[in-house]
């Protein structure tokens, strides 16, 4: 899984265990931190913070400005929030944590797929300079 697929998906997950009433208590609890660590990398950008909370109230409406986000704010290479990320998740689908489904691997690849339903754009040629 990316990193920032490992955050958005953890925002997910911890949102969702926040309005039902199986919530664990530690998913409801590494998600605030996880918030917390996000809005803190955000910096003064009060605007990510609104996107971080209309995320949490509509997270297919708000999925690409969130990974946007992610990236512009280096929060997709910041180990703490890696970490909390997957910490929910493990916490959140212990099953599935046992079996990788949310482990990260990060190398120089262009491709990727991750995810459940995932989907792949491929463009061939020569990829742009960063």
């Amino acid at each position: 899984m990316d990193p920032v697929t490992l955050i958005v998906t953890a925002l997910v997950a911890g949102a969702a265990a926040g309005v039902t009433d199986s919530a664990k208590d530690a998913v409801t609890g590494l998600y605030g931190r996880l918030r917390s660590a996000l809005v803190a990398r955000f910096g003064q950008d009060e605007a990510a913070g609104k996107t971080l909370e209309r995320h949490a109230r509509n997270p297919g409406g708000y999925e690409v400005p969130v990974r946007d986000l992610l990236v512009e704010s280096g929060a997709d290479r910041d180990q703490t929030i890696l970490d909390l990320a997957h910490e929910l998740l493990a916490t959140a689908d212990p099953e599935g944590a046992q079996v990788g489904k949310y482990n990260v691997k990060v190398t120089g690849g262009n491709v990727g797929a991750i995810g459940d339903n995932a989907t792949v754009t491929q463009t061939f040629g020569t990829p742009p300079d960063h």
